[in-house]
């Protein structure tokens, strides 16, 4: 019945209908369905359970109004194709649940009937995810006559189709509130419309409410582009090719053809078809043994899914996986279409005919030349034509995108020698930070860092694989960037049978004990690391030299050693050249008898390079030291006291002074940078001190001395030159005068004491020149007084 109210109380009711009540499992309750076709929104409704509902509003049990529903439909995508096979379109209703039927019609440039929208959202007529029931459609809100018989038929004929939302969740085309459309579907069953912008008109089929949005749709465009046209990367390395996919999210690609001896096919599914597609395949391993697993061969940025012919689908029967919905991949466009199908065995040994296996392709690694990819495409003509056609030697029928791989010769480059502060060895693995903490130094201090950079190419695929013996032992492509254990360098050089030889080793030997090296079999990481930079070409040794574990046949060293350090490639081994030891299924890392040559090169050919060094204990040269051994300083307020040490840049260093004899005692200490050619310098304020004042002067490194020499402060501008390296009279007679010049001003009996001394100490000087050279003390005497009287008489002018 129809409520009325005065005042808030209802004062009167007009029946509108009766209803009948239905049991529920509680006997205390009733249940009543309203049907609310016919009510008015905004108006007030009762409920009576007794005839006498109009003596007074205590017989009125229930009252509601009715509302329009709230409801709404918005496309995710302002644009559909082809290759779209989950666009969302969101549902909003004031209902809590999509538990209602929604009856969809579509207005465009093109009919759109209703067996596409079926295929549209994955149904089809008279299954359970679309509505027949006539009670259960719209037919009175879209003007149809249920009375004159009207009924699914007719709806259909005009191009509506209801869906049934709850069981369309169940099968994933309804997930909560989003509705999912399948283009691609439609594209293969029923076909696309012309293309154009559509309008969906979305019906609940009980109430009415009615939402529409727009959206385009056209044919799927797919198109492919590489980064790069020409590719070139080192024979044995890491290649790399980067593309992108438009309106599509997986392809398949061919590397090589029928001239380079050698084709890989790949599936790729992008995990983002609107970002770039990255695959780096390594060199050394691609082709080899088929049972190494794709991931081991292949590195990937941005791909869900990749499978690989040989690696993948070859050891598996030859059959893909993952093939094109209405065409095969392999075929020969001059047979039938009987002939063509996904085996990718068939197309290597039938019909490309490059091999009687598919995996005998290769006798050694993969080798330097051009290898074509092509990116295929599936707009073929299926009847006859397949993705990649052996008639043409492998090109692929709908080419997509096509760049050249090309591979290069091997190289080695210089090898240099830099120094780092003391760190562990592994504590840069990045190679920026490396390359920061590093400075070229033909004498690396003990203790500091060792860092051996050797520009070379042809060795990282299997430093990647981590090659032992005959077989990719322990692959890992995060050593690119994280770096790798030197005992996997030491097992790729000693191991295999790869003819790279790498070692840093001392240049002499004591007796019968083997010559001191770096020690790169069994030492830690943090003792001794290799830092990879395969897109520059160049690997890192670090060394920690203050640790015995850096080391093999012997500890860290105390004194100085010379080292060399070399990296050779051999092919002058054996007779022939390089070959796998089986021609099916080869071992990486396995060669024939009589072929142990590095793979890349011409038998007897060799590459190599190598560099010398000297480890040496930490040490400093100061600056302005005199004949004996003294160093000067002045007396001013920013007096310098400099040097040259062969400690690495960047570590931590003091300069500190301490008086000994002074006027007045001092104690000071200034950290000082060391610059890349290895000097220092601290300037002090002596300004309050007096001339003579002695005191010590002490070179610190991370908080240990160095060094230190007897110093002693002179006036301004008197500092003597330094003192020549060779030990000869002249030079300490010179010296010695000097002291006597210090007496240059008027007050002098000290001066001229000082000056006797010298002379005295010259004296002293000829006798020990004299014992040190036999056969020549007179002359050597004699140099050294006219020398030192020359010298005092050009100082006093």
């Amino acid at each position: 019945m129809e409520v009325s109210r005065d005042n808030g109380d209802i004062d009167g009711t007009s029946l509108i209908g009766t209803l009948n009540p239905e049991a529920t499992d509680d006997s205390t309750f009733t249940n009543y369905e309203v049907d609310t076709t016919d009510l008015e929104t905004g108006a007030e409704y009762g409920i009576s359970n007794t005839a006498n509902y109009q003596s007074g509003n205590t017989e009125i049990v229930q009252t509601f109004s009715v509302i329009s529903e709230g409801f709404s439909a918005e496309f995710d995508d302002s644009e559909v194709d082809g290759t779209d096979n989950a666009s969302v379109i969101e549902l909003d209703s004031d209902r809590q649940a999509t538990d209602y039927n929604l009856t969809v019609s579509v207005d465009g440039p093109d009919s759109f009937d209703a067996e596409m929208i079926e295929d549209l959202f994955e149904t089809k007529n008279g299954t359970t995810g679309t509505v027949t029931d006539s009670d259960d459609l719209p037919l009175d809100h879209l003007g149809y006559d249920r009375e004159d018989g009207d009924n699914i038929n007719d709806i259909r004929d005009d191009d509506y189709v209801t869906l049934n939302l709850d069981t369309l969740e169940s099968n994933g085309t309804v997930s909560g509130s989003d509705l999912q459309m399948n283009v691609s579907n439609l594209e293969n069953n029923a076909g696309l419309p012309d293309a154009g912008e559509y309008e969906f008109e979305f019906i609940v089929s009980d109430t009415g409410a009615t939402a529409t949005d727009t959206v385009s749709i056209s044919e799927s465009d797919e198109g492919a582009s590489f980064s790069e046209g020409a590719v070139t990367d080192t024979a044995g390395d890491i290649a790399t090719f980067e593309f992108e996919l438009e309106d599509t999210d997986e392809t398949w690609v061919q590397i090589g053809d029928e001239d380079s001896d050698f084709v890989e096919v790949l599936y790729v599914q992008a995990d983002d078809e609107d970002e770039p597609v990255s695959i780096s395949a390594n060199t050394r391993l691609l082709g080899t043994d088929p049972g190494l697993d794709t991931e081991e061969v292949y590195d990937t940025e941005n791909v869900d899914t990749i499978e690989s012919g040989y690696h993948e689908a070859g050891p598996n029967g030859g059959t893909f996986q993952n093939v094109p919905d209405d065409a095969k991949l392999f075929g020969d466009d001059e047979g039938t279409s009987d002939s063509a199908s996904n085996d990718y065995i068939d197309y290597i040994t039938s019909d490309l005919s490059l091999s009687d296996e598919y995996d005998s392709q290769l006798t050694r690694p993969l080798q330097p030349t051009d290898y074509e990819i092509q990116i295929g495409g599936t707009d073929i003509d299926t009847e006859d034509e397949s993705v990649f056609d052996a008639s043409s030697g492998g090109e692929a029928t709908d080419q997509l995108a096509s760049a050249v791989l090309t591979l290069e010769q091997p190289t080695i480059g210089d090898i240099t020698v830099h120094t780092a502060p003391s760190e562990s060895a592994n504590d840069e693995t990045e190679v920026s930070e490396l390359v920061d903490a590093a400075t070229v130094r033909d004498e690396v201090a003990i203790e500091d860092r060792l860092i051996v950079q050797v520009e070379a190419t042809g060795l990282y695929g299997g430093l990647v694989a981590g090659a032992d013996g005959d077989t990719a032992a322990n692959s890992d492509w995060d050593r690119l960037d994280d770096g790798v254990s030197s005992d996997v360098l030491y097992k790729f050089v000693e191991d295999t049978n790869e003819s790279i030889n790498f070692e840093v080793t001392a240049e002499e030997s004591t007796g019968n004990q083997a010559p001191l090296k770096v020690n790169l079999e069994d030492g830690g990481d943090s003792d001794t690391f290799v830092v990879l930079d395969e897109e520059n070409g160049q690997f890192f040794v670090v060394a920690d030299t203050s640790s015995d574990s850096a080391f093999k046949n012997g500890d860290a060293p105390e004194e100085d050693v010379s080292f060399n350090a070399e990296l050779e490639y051999d092919a002058d081994n054996e007779d022939n050249r390089y070959e796998f030891a089986t021609d099916q299924s080869p071992a990486p890392f396995g060669n024939a008898d009589n072929a142990e040559n590095y793979p890349y090169l011409a038998q007897g050919e060799t590459l190599s390079s190598s560099a010398q060094f000297d480890l040496a204990p930490r040490s400093i040269d100061f600056d302005n030291v005199n004949v004996d051994d003294v160093l000067e300083a002045e007396n001013i307020e920013d007096s310098e006291i400099s040097g040259e040490t062969n400690v690495a840049p960047g570590t931590d260093a003091t300069i500190r002074v301490s008086s000994t004899e002074a006027s007045s005692s001092f104690r000071n200490g200034q950290d000082v940078n060391i610059t890349e050619d290895g000097s220092v310098s601290a300037e002090f304020d002596f300004s309050d001190q007096d001339v003579e004042d002695q005191f010590q002067t002490e070179y610190r490194v991370s908080g240990s001395s160095v060094d230190s020499v007897d110093s002693m402060l002179v006036e301004e501008g008197t500092l003597e030159d330094e003192a020549p390296e060779d030990d000869s009279s002249s030079d300490d007679s010179s010296s010695d005068d000097s002291s006597s010049d210090d007496s240059s001003s008027d007050d002098s009996s000290s001066d001229d004491s000082s000056s006797d001394d010298s002379a005295s100490d010259d004296g002293e000087s000829d006798d020990s020149s004299s014992e040190e050279t036999p056969g020549f003390g007179a002359i050597v005497a004699l140099v050294a007084v006219l020398g030192a009287a020359l010298l005092a008489t050009r100082r006093q002018n």
